[in-house]
């Protein structure tokens, strides 16, 4: 473990990185798009792999809401060699394909990319690479490179900036849509703006108070070898990314889950009765089912832990801990806050471990194994055609 904890670091930057970077970002994001274009547009698929695919399917919400399209939030491989390598040509002119590489090199993404712009496609990459693969394979480009932090030991650190910063283009296109198709006036626009600036105030706030909380939840649970994180809606990337960054930082298993699926699957599961389970819930929409299912993830053994608003976090009194989030943020843009305590949990999961993130202290994880499945040969589409059958 490196003596400075450079994920802490990195999650306590999140407030000035958010206050930084909209601005910044808002005018690569008007300089990429021409208006007339985003008005014709008829749907938005936003993919990536890791980190990159959940901020899709945390931001999927807010382009369906505000743009009047339909958006899909899928993982890489899925999109290129199916959704974009079937789409029917008529639809595929008129589709935003917005995909995620903060490396740029990632092959399943570049090859969506690649796909999408031989099928017509409006399509742009989100990269901190500007000369990478993934950029030279779009139409356009999305330069997301993020201000470096002190890393004394240049230890790779699980991702945190990088997603809100994906996230973060994804909600100034989703204003830019709105504003050009008339959903919205620019003064609604330029609000909105505002509300995604004030997430840095809602981080910051929660961070105040849930940094010791965090940590001492570490400790308690360090003995732990398996966790589930389940949200609904927009929660269900913070649970899908909560889950990451423990597998991430301290190497344990961890998954996400929709809080209604938790329900017909994972309530059977008696291997481990006592699995930590942290259920979030921003209120509106999922408040009442949150509220219903509790007693009964607590009924069946788990530990049951709330990352819940403070609007709705004294309304559980049956779980072992609520965690508050501060502030009111708006529920389709809770992907950039709700997540801010569990990225703390794993920072200080691995700490006290004593684990370096990434397994670099043991020898069966190599970056050079990782490299080669990550940059693995891009598919020529005349071998993805005759293996379709085509």
């Amino acid at each position: 473990m490196a003596t400075l904890n450079t994920m802490r670091e990195e999650v306590l930057s999140l407030p000035a990185l958010i206050r930084a970077q909209v601005p910044v970002i808002d005018e690569r994001v008007r300089a990429a798009f021409n208006p007339a274009k985003l008005k014709s547009l008829r749907q938005v698929i936003l993919t990536g792999c890791g980190d990159s695919y959940y901020a899709g399917l945390g931001s999927r919400f807010f382009f369906n809401k505000l743009c009047g399209l339909p958006a899909q939030g899928i993982n890489a491989m899925d999109a290129g060699r199916y959704i974009l390598f079937d789409i029917h040509p008529g639809l595929a002119k008129n589709t935003l394909v917005m995909a995620t590489s903060v490396s740029g090199r990632v092959s399943r993404t570049v090859e969506a990319m690649r796909i999408s712009r031989e099928k017509g496609g409006l399509c742009t990459a989100i990269t901190g690479n500007p000369d990478g693969p993934l950029a030279q394979n779009a139409a356009r480009m999305i330069d997301c490179t993020i201000p470096s932090l002190p890393n004394p030991e240049n230890e790779p650190v699980p991702g945190v900036r990088s997603y809100r910063m994906t996230l973060i283009v994804h909600f100034l296109t989703a204003i830019a849509i709105a504003e050009a198709n008339g959903s919205i006036s620019r003064a609604d626009g330029d609000a909105l703006r505002a509300r995604i600036t004030q997430t840095a105030d809602a981080i910051e706030e929660t961070l105040s108070t849930g940094e010791a909380e965090m940590k001492d939840l570490a400790s308690a649970l360090a003995a732990e070898d398996y966790f589930l994180f389940v949200g609904h809606g927009p929660h269900r990337a913070a649970a899908e990314f909560s889950a990451a960054k423990v597998i991430e930082a301290a190497g344990l298993t961890a998954y996400g889950q929709d809080t209604e699926e938790w329900a017909h699957i994972q309530h059977y599961e008696n291997a481990r009765p006592s699995t930590p389970t942290f259920l979030f819930c921003g209120g509106h929409r999922g408040h009442g089912l949150v509220r219903h299912m509790a007693p009964y993830v607590k009924g069946t053994g788990r530990q049951t832990f709330g990352i819940f608003a403070e609007n709705c976090a004294p309304d559980h009194p049956g779980l072992d801990r609520v965690f508050t989030v501060k502030g009111d943020t708006p529920e389709l843009l809770t992907p950039m806050v709700y997540p801010v305590l569990p990225e703390l949990f794993a920072a200080y999961l691995a700490e006290a471990l004593g684990v370096r993130f990434f397994r670099k202290d043991d020898p069966a994880y190599k970056d050079e194994d990782l490299n080669r499945i990550r940059g693995d040969t891009i598919a020529a589409t005349e071998d993805l055609q005759k293996a379709s059958g085509g």
